[in-house]
């Protein structure tokens, strides 16, 4: 019997999107959903979720978890005593990884082929000259291919392969993993731990998977699962709606004549579309979310209960649950200089590789009418943008950036919440 453990770090890097990262879908479906479907798919009959001081537990849909038992622990110690008490062989990854489902399968059949054998699944992440920044937690040394780098910090280590997923034999299970779990969840600075010699590692395809460390990487992640999706109309389309490539209509939602689809787009139950708007590649549309009149949505995520008003543009972003864009309110996502758009995280600017990104919203974010949000920005939960500002640079939570009476800008904390 094989089981699977999907570790979850949260790490800070996503921040203004840490709050919530359970409630964010990929492709309609969540990190959690997604956990269990890799776990379905490599053959796993168990999946052990550990989330570290989880105060709630995530409702899993029964039918989305059939045929996978599912465990979830939220406490180092419990942890522990899983490792301890396990004797099925274990494969283990990152919850905040997304594979591709070709590339699962290529593990599942390399897992039944060396079922004996202590087995790492890696990638390198370059591509040509262009080096992938991510956090990199687990990394194989192919200098000294016995041992694991366990890194927390931004610093990458280009030349080796990054670690995605490991199998481990029963036997190993106590002698190995308990040091990797220590390691990354009570240390901060990196560190190695020793590995079977004869180690059967597999370099896998980078651009099958995406590892979740930096907010931009769930827009990723939808760019890779989103064209695989299958077309369900379950909602109400009125009649003068174009629609071009796959398209999701969840139960209850609606959308309005005059809009114009171009897939693959995902819209979730009781959202309302429209009218005339147009919806571009993978987009997600969440729960309850209104688009208003003549809005474009672009390549975004767009969360539960969040209200996009008439005449906006919203471009390879992702705007938190609960926002109010006002109308005419316009995300930039592409610079003058036509290079890729770099984003402040934990105080540095890393390139997000991406020629096109937007802005990334935490919760219960407003922004005034015909505000223009330029690109790689980040707003933080409750920040509020004032009618007709411009907006550089990132605003801090429950700060007001807007004109006074005076017409002149102000930017302080603010209570309306």
């Amino acid at each position: 019997m094989i089981s699977s453990l999907a570790l979850f770090t949260n790490p800070e890097s996503l921040k203004p999107l840490d709050s919530f990262v359970s409630n964010i879908a990929i492709a309609g479906i969540n990190l959690f959903e997604l956990a269990i479907n890799s776990s379905r798919t490599l053959k796993s009959e168990n999946l052990t979720i550990y989330r570290i001081n989880a105060n709630e537990k995530i409702n899993i849909d029964n039918k989305k978890s059939e045929s996978v038992t599912i465990k979830q622990i939220n406490k180092l110690n419990e942890l522990n005593e899983f490792i301890r008490t396990s004797n099925s062989d274990l494969i283990v990854f990152l919850g905040e990884t997304v594979f591709s489902s070709d590339l699962l399968n290529n593990i599942r059949e390399l897992i039944e082929k060396n079922r004996n054998s202590f087995q790492i699944f890696g990638s390198l992440e370059s591509s040509g000259k262009a080096v992938f920044n991510s956090i990199s937690y687990f990394s194989y040394e192919k200098k000294d291919n016995s041992r694991i780098r366990i890194n927390k910090g931004l610093n990458n280590h280009p030349s080796d392969p990054r670690i995605s997923l490991i199998y481990f034999p029963s036997v190993f299970i106590k002698d190995f993993l308990p040091q990797l779990i220590k390691i990354l969840y009570t240390h901060n600075k990196e560190q190695f731990i020793s590995i079977p010699k004869k180690v059967v590692f597999h370099e896998i395809d980078f651009f099958q998977l995406v590892s979740i460390d930096f907010p931009w990487h769930f827009i990723n992640a939808n760019e890779l699962l989103m064209p695989k999706m299958s077309s369900l109309t379950a909602g109400e389309v009125e009649q003068g709606v174009t629609i071009n490539g796959n398209l999701v209509v969840e139960s209850g939602a609606r959308i309005l004549s005059g809009v114009y689809i171009n897939g693959p787009v995902y819209i979730s139950k009781g959202a309302v579309i429209g009218p005339n708007c147009f919806l571009r590649g993978n987009t997600y549309i969440g729960e309850h979310v209104k688009i208003g009149q003549s809005v474009e949505i672009k390549n975004s995520i767009i969360l539960k209960d969040t209200h996009i008003g008439h005449l906006s543009y919203i471009g390879d972003s992702i705007i938190g649950p609960k926002n109010n864009f006002g109308a005419g309110s316009k995300t930039a996502n592409l610079a003058f200089h036509n290079k890729t758009i770099k984003m402040s995280i934990l105080n540095k600017q890393i390139d997000s590789k991406r020629r096109k990104l937007g802005i990334i919203t935490g919760m219960n974010v407003k922004t005034g009418i015909n505000s223009s949000l330029m690109p790689g920005i980040k707003l933080y939960d409750k920040s509020i943008v004032g009618a007709h500002v411009l907006v550089q640079n990132d605003l801090p939570e429950q700060i007001i950036f807007a004109f006074d009476k005076k017409n002149e800008l102000i930017k302080k904390k603010h209570n309306f919440y």
